[in-house]
């Protein structure tokens, strides 16, 4: 759940439990806020997408086959890197 696209579409469709009400938005602040808690960080993550350009645009861990940084890819502007 380390991806925060992938975080905010589980959040959005499970939270809360039983009555998923959350917006958009609030899914995207939810998985935002899980992410930046400190926890262990698994080895060899740079290895997880060896072909860059193929690696999913909310991955962390570089390199990356664009100008954006790991920060920007962890928390976006996901809408100009699309571009």
């Amino acid at each position: 759940m380390y991806r925060l696209i992938k975080a905010a579409q589980f959040i959005k469709q499970n939270m809360p439990q039983y009555n998923a009400i959350l917006t958009n938005e609030e899914a995207f602040d939810v998985a935002s806020y899980i992410n930046t808690q400190k926890r262990p960080i698994k080895a060899n993550r740079d290895k997880d997408f060896p072909d860059r350009r193929i690696k999913a645009i909310d991955m962390d861990v570089g390199p990356h086959d664009d100008k954006f940084s790991d920060e920007e890819h962890r928390f976006g502007p996901y809408k100009q890197m699309l571009k």
